[in-house]
């Protein structure tokens, strides 16, 4: 009895230990998102990803109370320690995604800048695609400045994303 009792306690203490380590990457990551975001390029930072922001810093901030609290309920704890984990992944992913998306469209339009003075018809989609990044809508952007480059440079969208995609592997690489 005495075993089961020392064999229970030391796995609830391995539990914790990983659920505290975990919790501190995961403030750690949430600060670095939190900075990536403010030092990006992004004129507006979609309103839906600051919400899962603040939603994921409530899950932290939740979880790190949970160990304030005596004694704590280890069960629950690492119940919602799944639920933050699972919350990160996706934000992760998202920002990732965002980023990768902003990048893409800054350059795509930088790109196409060089065939504004080709026709009046370009010059008034590129404005529109800018004034689109201005406001935070990336993908309706994109979209317009693949279309004004398929028009005279075929090949050069799919370059450019290829060009988007390796530096942000190059700098995460770097980060690491």
């Amino acid at each position: 009895m005495h075993e089961r009792f020392i064999e229970n306690t030391n796995s609830l203490r391995k539990e914790e230990l990983e659920v505290r380590n975990k919790l501190d990457s995961w403030k750690r990551e949430l600060s670095a998102h939190r900075r990536l975001l403010a030092k990006s390029a992004m004129p507006v930072v979609p309103t839906d990803l600051t919400s899962d922001m603040r939603q994921l810093q409530k899950g932290v901030q939740s979880l790190d109370e949970q160990f304030e609290k005596a004694p704590f309920n280890m069960t629950y704890i690492v119940g919602l320690s799944h639920d933050v984990e699972e919350t990160m992944d996706n934000f992760r992913d998202r920002v990732k995604a965002l980023l990768r998306q902003v990048t893409y469209a800054e350059q795509l339009l930088q790109y196409a800048n060089r065939y504004r003075r080709r026709d009046n018809e370009v010059h008034i989609a590129l404005t529109l695609a800018e004034n689109k990044f201005l406001h935070g809508e990336y993908g309706t952007a994109v979209e317009i400045g693949e279309r004004v480059l398929g028009r005279f440079d075929e090949g050069a969208a799919r370059e450019i994303r290829q060009r988007v995609e390796k530096g942000l592997e190059q700098q995460e690489l770097l980060r690491k």
